[in-house]
């Protein structure tokens, strides 16, 4: 499963064996290029007027079980990630714990939720508000520094009734706060205790299963110039080799 929202990334079909798999993209814009991928219209349902877009690709996201019922596994990848994989071969692995219900990628600088938040507030990444009201609540609820930390630009759950307890409490944090579910993610973990697996791999950036096409386009984000040049450099380079 995928969600692609406002532009934000390129969709391209899989070049890995699918076997019996289901490939669905919700989007909110027409993708004629795409074969494998089953594109629906992307649920529109948040009125933030800032960041709408990454909201409206939050339920798919999360709400797997919801959506789309009957399945017995679900891997979700960002827009700007594809598969290195067959689906089957990755949940064969990732899942080879049958007790956990949820496998993710373990954060590759930090460990801690409330330092993540501070990112998010330094580059400006969602309303200050909401995540200084995430932050304050999980405090008082007991939620405890260096809880570990994850990267969520794709993971592989189970469809168990503990797995959509998980959804479920995850998708209340992010109606109630900040749509950056790495900030949401842990404290769901930590109210319903879900069995998460961590991926054995370098990092998201790094392992066997997928591979990332791109950068994701933040509009709204301040971005410090030394990483806009060096973006833009990246780009450069790559429109070099598709030209030659």
């Amino acid at each position: 499963m995928t969600a692609v929202a406002a532009g934000k990334d390129l969709l391209v079909d899989p070049e890995v064996d699918v076997g019996s798999a289901d490939f669905i993209a919700y989007s909110d814009r027409p993708q004629d290029h795409l074969r494998v991928w089953q594109v629906r219209p992307l649920p529109i349902w948040s009125s933030d007027p800032r960041f709408a877009g990454r909201r409206h690709a939050k339920l798919p996201k999360v709400l797997p079980q919801v959506l789309l019922p009957g399945y017995d596994f679900y891997i979700w990848i960002d827009g700007n990630y594809t598969l290195k994989a067959s689906p089957e071969a990755i949940c064969e692995q990732v899942l080879k714990d049958s007790t956990a219900d949820i496998a993710v990628f373990k954060h590759r600088l930090r460990d801690c939720v409330f330092r993540e938040a501070g990112e998010v507030l330094k580059y400006q990444l969602d309303h200050a508000d909401r995540v200084q009201r995430q932050m304050a609540e999980y405090r008082r609820q007991g939620f405890q520094r260096r809880s570990g930390l994850f990267e969520l630009p794709a993971f592989a759950m189970r469809a168990s009734p503990q797995m959509l307890r998980l959804s479920l409490a995850w998708w209340e944090q992010i109606c109630r706060f900040s749509s950056r579910d790495q900030l949401s993610f842990p404290y769901a973990v930590f109210k319903t205790g879900a069995r998460v697996a961590v991926i054995d791999a370098p990092s998201v950036h790094d392992n066997p299963y997928l591979a990332r096409l791109s950068q994701h386009c933040y509009p709204c984000a301040v971005v410090p110039m030394r990483r806009r040049v060096m973006l833009a450099a990246r780009r450069t380079v790559k429109r070099l080799i598709a030209w030659r």
